[in-house]
């Protein structure tokens, strides 16, 4: 049998005082007797621990199941981000390009099919009526001469 020590406090040398096993403290009462004695658990028959391990079973499942929706619903929003920043980049890029804005004006019009969606891209729908400035090269940038000083 192990017997567990604890210490209770020391005197004014500093010696320890009051080490006695466990079961002869003041206050603790004793393994060794009826109220200090280990409470007998009974066994559980096999019905009961079939029960016990499908409600085990039912709440890993409902852990589960609700860490995957967040990991859906992460997911989902990385998936709506990537989109808008997709389509910025798009826009943008289309903005400076004719060719490209004629590719994306192509794909838009194969690819949507809902009244409300295509309603929502109207302007990127249609060609829009080119302005006379629109066809003329850029202006040459002619640079400074520096002035001899």
């Amino acid at each position: 049998m192990i017997q567990c020590s604890r210490v209770v406090g020391s005197d004014s040398s500093g010696n320890v005082k009051g080490d006695k096993p466990l079961g002869q403290l003041d206050g603790w009462p004793s393994p060794l007797t009826p109220q200090g004695a280990m409470m007998a658990t009974p066994k559980k028959s096999k019905a009961e621990q079939l029960e016990a391990l499908r409600k085990q079973e039912a709440a890993l499942k409902a852990r589960m199941q609700a860490l995957q929706a967040s990991v859906n619903d992460e997911q989902r929003k990385l998936d709506t981000r990537r989109k808008i920043v997709f389509g910025g980049a798009l826009m943008a890029h289309a903005s400076h390009n004719a060719q490209f804005a004629a590719l994306v004006r192509s794909a838009l019009n194969a690819a949507l099919t809902k009244e409300a969606d295509r309603e929502l891209l109207k302007d990127w729908l249609t060609v829009a009526k080119a302005s006379p400035a629109d066809h003329q090269p850029p202006a040459p940038v002619v640079p400074e001469r520096a002035k001899d000083g």
